[in-house]
């Protein structure tokens, strides 16, 4: 079983293990593209240095109708996304790995408390060991 596992994390905070099958992208494909090559060389050669951030459909803050992916009816898909993270996503799921760590949300304020200790900006991206 392959495992993307994050460098850090924060203490107290329950980490998961999430099926990378299992999870959504909220980004486009175009928007994800355009942004992936510094975020894969920095994987590759430094990990990954944070768990990303899950929620629900449930949970979702933001306008599920916007922002939700959708099946091809339309209709909003149930089930977990990645709203902190999805460039590790989208690299987890390009290098085939089963399971990636993260922190599930169940509210805007909560991803604001690990994001106010987990944020890199893409500037300082580690992107040399």
């Amino acid at each position: 079983m392959k495992i993307l596992k994050a460098k850090n994390y924060i203490e107290g905070l329950k980490l998961q293990q999430f099926k990378v099958k299992e999870l959504m992208l909220l980004p486009s494909e175009k928007w994800l593209q355009k942004r992936m090559p510094a975020m894969r060389e920095s994987l590759k050669n430094c990990g990954m240095i944070w768990p990303v951030i899950v929620t629900d459909h449930i949970n979702y803050w933001h306008n599920l109708k916007d922002n939700w992916p959708k099946n091809e009816q339309g209709l909003l898909n149930e089930g977990l996304a990645v709203q902190t993270g999805n460039k590790r996503l989208k690299f987890a799921i390009e290098e085939n790995y089963d399971l990636i760590e993260g922190y599930f949300v169940k509210s805007k304020e909560e991803q604001i408390q690990i994001l106010s200790k987990t944020r890199i900006e893409k500037e300082q991206w580690p992107l040399k060991t």
